[in-house]
């Protein structure tokens, strides 16, 4: 099960996107090395479960493979673009938070942290 991103710009709420929770490194590295659109919608394809882009004639993009700058097309309003291109670094941001809170501390915060004693 994916998470679910809402565009949160007025007019723009009814798009939302699914995206895997499922990343690699791999998947990272080439998240931050796109430098150009599609390598960044071929990576949207693979990681997007599903989507509801309501676009600003009225159409809507609810295919997952229809996610590419032909599909969202040249009049697609630059904030509603600016959520779609940048969801998937939202998740991989939101993916290592989560890493980074599953770390348990081994003190109480009152001093450096110790090792168990061994009995």
């Amino acid at each position: 099960m994916g998470i679910r991103f809402y565009c949160e710009i007025d007019g723009f709420q009814d798009s939302w996107i699914d995206v895997s929770t499922v990343w690699t490194r791999k998947d990272e590295k080439q998240l931050l090395g796109v430098f150009d659109l599609d390598p960044y919608f071929n990576l949207m394809r693979a990681k997007a479960e599903a989507c509801h882009i309501v676009l600003p004639d009225g159409t809507v993009v609810s295919d997952v493979s229809e996610l590419t700058e032909d599909g969202l097309g040249d009049d697609i309003d630059l904030r509603l673009w600016g959520f779609v291109v940048g969801v998937l670094f939202r998740v991989r941001e939101h993916l290592r938070s989560l890493g980074n809170l599953s770390a348990r501390l081994s003190s109480n915060g009152a001093g450096p942290a110790q090792a168990p004693a061994k009995k």
